[in-house]
């Protein structure tokens, strides 16, 4: 393992070489500062990080790129690299950019598979959350969400938030619609995802008794203007009187 605090020049730029060779490149804070990035509504029990300044034209430029040879900019306090492994370890208020979609933790970590496909786990630390936030293309669209953890594939760019999970979508500045779960799984390039709850133990509960977990979801009507008063959002509650898909 090494560590970004007693690395010598050579091995920070073999390591730059390393990760480039495998689709993706890292920034290391104090050692390669990056312009700052988009901003990020701080998600319940998580500190913000403190602010970045904008990257300018980097993150246009890398949109532009086909999504499998976007590359991943990741800002942390500290890293640790596993060359035999193929694996590194970022630690401290961690923010990675690939194309058009932010993700922030406490932790992240990456493995690059045989083929050189980049993997990454993020996890809130302490009672925190990790979080994502992307531009959908074409639009004022985004979507963000959070979790304990978030799993993200840099090829299909796939999210998936596993524990107290949260996807929300907004036209502009306006919500339009929020879904919570055990598990959500989130296709970015597709604009498709899917929601799983927790099963109750043992033999089905009565209605509201409060054990196990459904998915719960807020779809506002689709509109060629925005949504007026007059037009309520449609509103899901969850029920425990149904068996949900286990995990």
């Amino acid at each position: 393992m090494l560590s970004t605090s007693r690395m010598s020049q050579t091995t920070l730029q073999r390591i730059r070489k390393l990760c480039r060779l495998g689709g993706y490149a890292f920034l290391l804070a104090g050692l390669a500062p990056m312009a700052g990035l988009p901003a990020l509504a701080a998600p319940p029990q998580q500190a913000e990080p403190a602010p970045v300044a904008a990257r300018g034209s980097d993150d246009r430029r890398d949109a532009t790129l086909p999504r499998q040879t976007q590359p991943l900019h990741i800002e942390a306090q500290s890293l640790r690299y596993d060359e035999r492994q193929r694996r590194s370890v970022f630690s401290g208020s961690v923010v990675m950019t690939q194309g058009l979609i932010v993700l922030r933790a406490d932790r992240m970590e990456f493995h690059e598979d045989a083929q050189g496909q980049v993997h990454g786990t993020m996890h809130g630390l302490d009672g925190k959350v990790a979080s994502f936030r992307q531009h959908r293309e074409g639009g004022d669209e985004f979507v963000e969400g959070e979790a304990q953890t978030i799993t993200y594939d840099a090829v299909t760019t796939t999210v998936t938030l596993r524990q107290r999970a949260r996807l929300r979508k907004y036209r502009g500045a306006v919500l339009s619609d929020a879904f919570e779960a055990q598990m959500i799984v989130y296709d970015g390039e597709a604009d498709r995802f899917e929601l799983v709850g927790q099963p109750a133990a043992g033999p089905a509960s009565a209605v509201g008794s409060g054990h196990g977990t459904r998915v719960r979801a807020m779809i506002s009507p689709r509109a060629s203007a925005p949504a007026t008063p007059t037009q309520a959002p449609i509103l899901l509650r969850s029920s425990t009187g149904i068996d949900a898909p286990g995990l």
